[in-house]
C-alpha cells in the first residue's frame, strides 16, 4: 500500500502527538481487560476519530479501529477515504475496504475485513465487544459479522470507550480552550448583529461567518437562531423570520476545534424584554449559575441537578425543560455536539472528577409564546468548575 509519502506535500496532520493516541488506546485495554475481552470493534464514528486521529466529512461509513489487548490497532476505511486516514490517523498503515452497490455485498465487504483484523490479531474465536448502541452498528451488520464469527462471543462494549474519553487530558482540554475562543466570537458576531427588523437568518450569517473565519472547521451543528414564539419549539431554528421588538432571540452555537465543540446559548432582546422572556431568562440565568458553583470533584449528578432545579422552578408552571443540567463534550461529528459520555439529571449518580468538561444548557420555554436560554461549556478542575466560554452571562438588550 502506498504511504503518506505517495501524498503530495507527504506530511502528516495529526491533531494530537501519537503519545496521546496510543495513552488512550492503552486505557481502552486496560478497561477491555477488565470486561473479560479478547477484542474490541469500534464502529461508533467519534471513538474512531478519538483513539485512531482518522476523520472525516463521511464518517458512518463503516469505518472500524480493530483493537486486541495485544499488538497494533488496525483502523479499516472505505477505500476512497485512504487519503484521510493516512493524513490525519497515527496509524501508519491503515486498511481499505471495497463497497459496490450490490445489497448482498455492500455490508459483506466491510465485515470481512474486520474478520480478517480478528483472525490477524488471533482473537476471533474470543470475547468480542461492539458498540451495539452506536448507529454505527446496523443490525444487518451484526448479523453479518455474527456468521463469520460462529465460534466468538459477540457482546455489547457500548460505553467502553465513552469511560476513558469522559475525563479530558491536558491537551484535549487546551483543544476546547481554543473551540470556546471562538464560539465566543460567534457569539458576538451574532449579538450585534440583533437589531430591529433583522432576521434570524442574518444573525446565523454572522455567528458562522464569525467561527469559520476564526478558523472554525465544519461544525456539528450549525448556528440555531429562533425568534419570538418560535423560540418556544425546542430544536427548531432560523427560518427568514424577522425580530419584533420586545421579543426574544435565542442562539446557541458552537465552535470546532480538531472536531472538538465548546458550545454557548444566549437571548438578546430588541428593546427591553417582554414579560414572559425576562422570566424565563431569569430561571436560566439563576439555574445556570447554581450549577457551576456546584459543579466541583466529588459532587454528584444529582447534587448539580438539584441546586439547577432552584433556579428552574422561579419560572412558574407551563414551562417546557429538557431536563438536562448538564452533557460531557469532546470528540463529536454531525448531528451533535456530545461525546455521549456522560449526562446530568436528577437522580444521577455519577461522580464529577477533575477533566471532565460539560456543556450546561438552560433552556426554557412556552409552547407557542416565547423561549429564553444560558449556558456555558464548564471545565471541572482540581477544586471546581471554571467556564471555558467567556461571554457575558446575562440577558442582553440591544437598542430598538
Amino acid at each position: 500500500m502506498a504511504g503518506i509519502e505517495a501524498l503530495p506535500g507527504g506530511a502528516k496532520d495529526l491533531a494530537f502527538p501519537r503519545e496521546e493516541f496510543q495513552s488512550r488506546i492503552e486505557r481502552v485495554r486496560k478497561r477491555m481487560s477488565a470486561q473479560g475481552l479478547d477484542g474490541l470493534l469500534v464502529y461508533h464514528a467519534p471513538n474512531v476519530i478519538y483513539l485512531s486521529g482518522y476523520e472525516s466529512i463521511n464518517m458512518y461509513d463503516s469505518e472500524c479501529l480493530v483493537l486486541g489487548l495485544e499488538g497494533d490497532p488496525v483502523l479499516l476505511v472505505p477505500e476512497r477515504e485512504l487519503g484521510g486516514a493516512l493524513i490525519y490517523s497515527w496509524i501508519e498503515e491503515p486498511r481499505i475496504f471495497r463497497r459496490t452497490e450490490y445489497p448482498d455485498t455492500t455490508f459483506r465487504q466491510p465485515m470481512q475485513a474486520a474478520h480478517d483484523a480478528l483472525v490477524e490479531l488471533g482473537v476471533a474465536g474470543g470475547r468480542i465487544g461492539l458498540e451495539l448502541r452506536s448507529m454505527g452498528v446496523a443490525a444487518r451488520k451484526y448479523e453479518t459479522l455474527a456468521g463469520m464469527l460462529p465460534d466468538a462471543e459477540l457482546v455489547d462494549a457500548t460505553g467502553l470507550v465513552e469511560s476513558v474519553k469522559v475525563v479530558k487530558s491536558a491537551l484535549e482540554i487546551d483543544t476546547l480552550r481554543r473551540s470556546a475562543a471562538i464560539t465566543d466570537l460567534g457569539m458576538q458576531a451574532a449579538i450585534g448583529a440583533v437589531a430591529n427588523g433583522t432576521t434570524d437568518n442574518a444573525i446565523a450569517t454572522a455567528a458562522y461567518t464569525a467561527m469559520i473565519g476564526a478558523g472554525s472547521e465544519y461544525l456539528s451543528l450549525a448556528p440555531i437562531v429562533t425568534i419570538g414564539p418560535r423560540a418556544g419549539i425546542i430544536h427548531s431554528t432560523h427560518r427568514r423570520v424577522t425580530i419584533q421588538e420586545g421579543e426574544g432571540v435565542n442562539i446557541e452555537l458552537g465552535g470546532a476545534y480538531h472536531r472538538y465543540m465548546a458550545p454557548a446559548m444566549r437571548t438578546v432582546t430588541v428593546g427591553a424584554p417582554n414579560p414572559c422572556v425576562e422570566r424565563l431568562a431569569t430561571a436560566c440565568i439563576t439555574a445556570l449559575n447554581n450549577v457551576i458553583e456546584t459543579m466541583r470533584p466529588g459532587a454528584t449528578a444529582d447534587d448539580v441537578a438539584r441546586q439547577g432545579m432552584k433556579g428552574i422552578d422561579l419560572a412558574g408552571d407551563g414551562v417546557i425543560f429538557h431536563g438536562c443540567f448538564g452533557y460531557s463534550l469532546g470528540v463529536t461529528v454531525p448531528p451533535s455536539w456530545t461525546d455521549g459520555a456522560i449526562s446530568l439529571f436528577l437522580g444521577g449518580a455519577q461522580v464529577l472528577q477533575p477533566g471532565m468538561v460539560f456543556h450546561v444548557p438552560m433552556g426554557l420555554r412556552i409552547l407557542g409564546s416565547c423561549g429564553a436560554m444560558c449556558s456555558e461549556t464548564v471545565l471541572i478542575t482540581e477544586t471546581g468548575s471554571e467556564a471555558l466560554t467567556t461571554t457575558d452571562r446575562k440577558l442582553f438588550e440591544v437598542v430598538a
